[in-house]
């Protein structure tokens, strides 16, 4: 049985070695423990350092304020950053990462390293021809955004999170944004010139695409 339990802790730590994600754990003065090899891989050229053994000092220009955000979080469990994204530069080559951590106990941190570099590129891409990127869930409710909506809407990104996508368009044009979205389950949302909310009603075109997967969601695009 204590043989049996081994070789399955063994897979375990096996299969956090081989995962795509960097996951790493650490004290609460910043002193790494447990890590696998993506996030040694996703450290090394942000910090500087082959072997960085303090996630406070590897990430200590690029992220400052993570001491007093790990000092500052009360709760024994529970999530302490989200998705923080770290941009950084090895030589000639670019790093963009997304950084999460939660604290897993009294004594113990879990962050997660995700590179997301090529993400970051295609979005860039993707403004090319585009003013608003909004993620939007099968009811239409908007679950990320970024973009102009300072200059076109005069609101900030994350004050749309959790809204519905119709209200970012003039009241007169939401049955056609509706009637885009149901085309839009088939695969993708045709072009379709739909007004802004705005006082000057902006006509801008509004495009799409399904994101497959256990639950649907909508990658919408907006571009005068």
């Amino acid at each position: 049985m204590a043989e049996h339990a081994g070789t399955t802790f063994d897979e375990l730590l096996q299969l956090v070695q081989l995962l795509p994600i960097g996951v790493l754990t650490f004290r609460a003065d910043g002193t790494i423990g447990m890590h696998n090899a993506m996030a040694s891989r996703a450290l090394m050229p942000v910090a500087g350092d082959p072997a960085p053994d303090n996630i406070f000092f590897a990430l200590r220009h690029l992220c400052p304020e993570l001491a007093e955000t790990i000092a500052a979080f009360q709760p024994l469990a529970g999530t302490v950053m989200d998705q923080r994204r770290i941009d950084s530069r090895a030589g000639p080559k670019k790093a963009t990462l997304s950084f999460s951590v939660t604290r897993m106990n009294r004594l113990t941190y879990m962050g997660v390293i995700r590179d997301i570099s090529r993400l970051t590129d295609m979005t860039a891409f993707a403004f090319a021809g585009s003013d608003l990127l909004i993620d939007v869930d099968a009811e239409g409710t908007i679950g990320w955004a970024a973009g102009a909506f300072g200059p076109l809407l005069d609101i900030a990104p994350r004050s749309v999170v959790g809204r519905p996508l119709s209200d970012l368009i003039a009241p007169r044009d939401r049955e056609a944004l509706a009637k885009t979205l149901l085309t839009g389950r088939r695969g993708r949302m045709a072009p379709t010139v739909l007004r802004l909310a705005n006082p000057h009603e902006t006509r801008c075109v509004v495009a799409g695409l399904t994101l497959e997967g256990p639950d649907r969601r909508f990658f919408v695009t907006i571009g005068r």
